[in-house]
């Protein structure tokens, strides 16, 4: 601050004038009081400026520091960055702005938005902890359900003991606000009632429905429902499963009494089986084996009287329809699937044992896929040389002479079919029309036509014969078999 001038006086003794009073303009005294008063508000003005430059400077700062660290926290909330680290540069950040700070009223005002940056920083800080605890939490929940939801998937009745240890894992969560704690744990607990339950549903079916309609479990309405209709689906699917265990069992044991039917059914034709060996054969210990046996027996019986009393022929016409029902398509309802209707005719004494035995392998042969397409092929031929015959004039009332045809046909085609297996050939060239071995041409269906016609007088239906055609049973009269009045209709 200016020192103000001094100035001294010389005054000399003398005797005191009785005269006027002195004044100041007698002392020649120059009065500085304005002076003074001019310069100490010239100062005050200036340290008033100062403060008010430090405030206004120390806001500004503090405005940038918060923005920056606003910012700084906006981004370490999706990258993760360490807030701690953070903090420890807002706080040199701050101490900066009370650097060379001269005014009282600057480092108060610094000390104040100091306290409000941080207050701000914090509360920002504190919501990022949070998130990042609670995001945390569910990461570390989500491991600890997948552990625990798989020994409840696994043991339903560990149910329990799980939300005693959903209790005690979001105990451990103690940057966790106690409300997000809680839902987190209700979740939790939901979710390994749900494991709990579906698992329940698998294994009880019945009795996870009356659980869960009585409340034992910790469901939603929606959720209680999907389990009463998952429980439903596996009650079904479980009784699905058992009837396919039964249709499969029942189906195996169909296969082995075919096979076994078939082998035995062969060896009584060569005389090579007896009753024994079809009594205990352990493919007929099932019930299908009883009717197996029995179906064996009685052709053991007719096998007998066919050896005794020379074997009959077999009817023609019945042994076709049979033929021609073993290689029906699928769907057809003429279609045989089992050798019965083969027994049956031959205890009608329609067909002879050894027919019986060929027609009994046909439905054996009838599983394989390519045996299969073959015998579709060769019905369809039989269909349309059977249709020839009956339209043809020489052969109308003479049914069993155009079945007699068709089985010699289909009897050379076998052959044929045999024959090309044999050679390594494909066996589908015998229906290939543009093949040198093709069945369907007329030189080869016309072969059997002229075999059949050589043989007519051993073909010749004996008086007293039934003879099927048209629907119809007719029984043969005698005389001419292609006069139809020689024909009377069985009723």
């Amino acid at each position: 601050m200016p020192r103000l001038p001094t100035r001294s006086a010389d005054i000399q003794p003398g005797a005191i004038s009785g005269g006027r009073r002195a004044g100041v303009e007698d002392t020649n005294f120059v009065d500085m009081t304005p002076l003074g008063r001019t310069v100490q508000n010239v100062a005050e003005q200036q340290f008033q400026r100062t403060e008010e430059d430090e405030s206004r400077k120390v806001l500004v700062q503090q405005a940038e520091i918060r923005a920056k660290y606003a910012k700084r926290l906006d981004e370490a909330a999706t990258s993760g960055e360490d807030l701690g680290k953070i903090k420890e540069e807002l706080d040199a950040d701050i101490s900066k702005v009370s650097e060379n700070l001269q005014t009282r009223k600057g480092v108060e005002t610094a000390q104040l938005h100091a306290a409000n940056t941080g207050a701000v920083f914090d509360n920002q800080a504190n919501n990022i902890a949070v998130t990042r605890a609670t995001l945390e939490a569910r990461v570390e929940g989500a491991k600890f359900l997948n552990s625990t939801g798989a020994i409840v998937g696994s043991n339903p009745g560990y149910l329990p003991q799980a939300e005693q240890d959903v209790d005690a894992f979001v105990a451990t969560l103690s940057r966790v606000p106690p409300e997000k704690r809680a839902a987190i744990a209700a979740d939790l607990k939901n979710n390994l009632n749900v494991a709990a339950a579906m698992r329940q549903a698998q294994l009880d079916p019945d009795g996870t429905i009356a659980a869960v309609k009585g409340g034992q479990y910790n469901l939603d309405p929606t959720q209680r429902l999907q389990i009463e209709r998952e429980a439903e689906r596996e009650k079904r699917a479980q009784e699905a499963d058992r009837e396919r265990v039964k249709l499969e069992a029942r189906r195996e044991e169909a296969e082995k009494v075919d096979v076994a039917r078939g082998e035995m059914l062969d060896g009584i034709i060569k005389g090579k089986v007896r009753w024994a060996d079809i009594r205990d054969n352990p493919a007929f210990a099932g019930p299908q084996g009883a009717n197996a046996k029995k179906e064996l027996f009685l052709m053991m019986e007719a096998r007998n009287k066919e050896m005794a009393s020379g074997e009959k022929r077999s009817n023609p016409v019945v042994e076709r329809n049979l033929w021609m029902a073993i290689h029906a398509p699928e769907g057809d309802p003429r279609k045989i699937y089992s050798a019965t209707p083969i027994f049956e005719a031959v205890q009608r004494g329609d067909i002879n044992t050894a027919t019986a035995n060929q027609l009994n392998a046909m439905v054996a042969n009838q599983k394989d896929e390519n045996n299969r397409t073959i015998g579709s092929h060769m019905n369809g031929l039989m269909a349309v040389v059977g249709r020839s015959l009956s339209q043809d004039p020489r052969y109308i009332g003479q049914p069993g002479i155009v079945a007699e045809i068709q089985m010699d046909y289909q009897d050379r085609v076998t052959k044929r079919v045999a024959a090309l297996r044999a050679e390594k050939k494909d066996p589908m060239e015998a229906f290939n029309p543009a093949s040198k071995d093709f069945v369907g041409s007329r030189e080869f269906i016309q072969g059997s036509i002229d075999r059949v016609k050589g043989n007519a007088a051993t073909t010749l239906p004996r008086a007293g014969a039934v003879l099927e055609f048209g629907g119809k049973k007719w029984e043969f009269k005698g005389g001419d078999p292609a006069v139809q009045s020689n024909y009377k209709e069985v009723k």
